[in-house]
């Protein structure tokens, strides 16, 4: 069976082939806009709130000790509810929380998972026993 891990994406990557929304990224920007607009003067952009949405980006195998690695490629990511919930491996999915912080940290006996997600940006390491794997991805939608 192959890892479905970049279905969603592929799919994804599809349909923005099709629209115009892909490569929006002036959408985060007038979004971050508008809130900054609502704020007392001087507030950092780092305290903006919104990190759902979609993230395009690529993954790159930093490590391989096993043929169950994935391979790097292009790809989208989605983080529903500052949840990011990422199928890994066919048997290995790493569910995490942003914090107010942005962290995202999960943990679970397959491996670890540890990034930061915010101003417009997803970026996350994946460990295993046999793998490392880190993903970099701009805020899409």
């Amino acid at each position: 069976m192959k890892p479905l891990r970049w279905t969603i994406a592929i799919i994804a990557l599809a349909v923005c082939g099709l629209t115009a929304a892909c490569g929006n990224t002036g959408a985060y920007q007038q979004r971050v806009e508008n809130w900054q607009a609502t704020q007392p003067p001087g507030t950092p952009v780092e305290n903006f709130p919104l990190v759902d949405g979609t993230y395009r980006g690529t993954a790159e195998l930093i490590a391989a000790r096993g043929m169950d690695c994935p391979a790097p490629r292009p790809g989208n990511i989605v983080v529903g509810d500052r949840w990011l919930v990422w199928p890994y491996q066919p048997s290995l999915t790493f569910v995490a929380l942003a914090r107010p912080d942005g962290t995202l940290t999960a943990r679970n006996a397959g491996g670890s998972l540890d990034g930061k997600v915010g101003a417009g940006s997803l970026e996350f390491t994946v460990h295993t026993p046999t793998c490392e794997s880190r993903y970099q991805l701009r805020w899409l939608m």
